[in-house]
């Protein structure tokens, strides 16, 4: 397996400047958008320089790799809405670049993911570095029937900044974070869907 997994990834400081934010986003007058589809809320995102270089510098220690740049951010909030429980089905990513560095930022719950049938828990602090347009990852059912449980996780996709995904990302997000939002949405294929594999 070639993800990575880590526990207690961010020192104190580190992870509450990057949860709060998260959290001032999803608070401001835009919010996250909840998509059926995927069964869960969200919204594509880019942060100050101080959080994108923080992130993408521990990203780099951790994956060994000097070429990588942030393409794109996504806040996630996994929770039962409106009678609808969340899921992840058994997939492979698309246009996500190298890596994914899921952020499990809070929650109340744990709802692990499982990479190539390794089973790793989602508690707060946790990272985990997905290859996931080469390895299969899902997670098991929703572990709770309560509307007030939730998983909120800021994924961070990287990828190799020569690349054609990094070339379309630095146009993309010339158009600002709200249209950028819009025009992924529109554009890229299967946005935002599990695909099976």
């Amino acid at each position: 397996m070639k993800s990575i997994y880590r526990t207690d990834f961010f020192d104190n400081e580190t992870f509450n400047k990057i949860k709060e934010a998260v959290l001032k986003k999803i608070n401001d007058q835009t919010g996250l958008s909840y998509v059926k589809d995927c069964t869960r809320d969200y919204r594509v995102t880019f942060f100050s320089d101080e959080i994108q270089d923080m992130l993408l510098h521990r990203a780099k220690q951790e994956t060994k790799d000097e070429s990588i740049e942030i393409i794109y951010n996504q806040i996630v909030k996994y929770k039962i809405k409106d009678g609808i429980v969340p899921e992840l089905k058994k997939h492979k990513d698309i246009a996500v670049g190298e890596w994914v560095m899921d952020i499990v930022l809070d929650a109340t719950i744990d709802w692990p993911i499982i990479i190539e049938g390794e089973v790793f828990s989602n508690i707060p602090n946790s990272v985990t570095f997905i290859r996931g347009e080469e390895e299969s990852h899902w997670r098991p059912d929703f572990p709770s029937e309560n509307e007030e449980d939730y998983v909120l996780l800021l994924f961070v996709h990287l990828a190799d900044k020569n690349s054609k995904a990094a070339q379309v990302s630095r146009e993309v997000f010339k158009m600002g974070e709200e249209r950028a939002d819009s025009f992924l949405r529109s554009v890229v294929p299967g946005w935002a869907k599990n695909y099976i594999v």
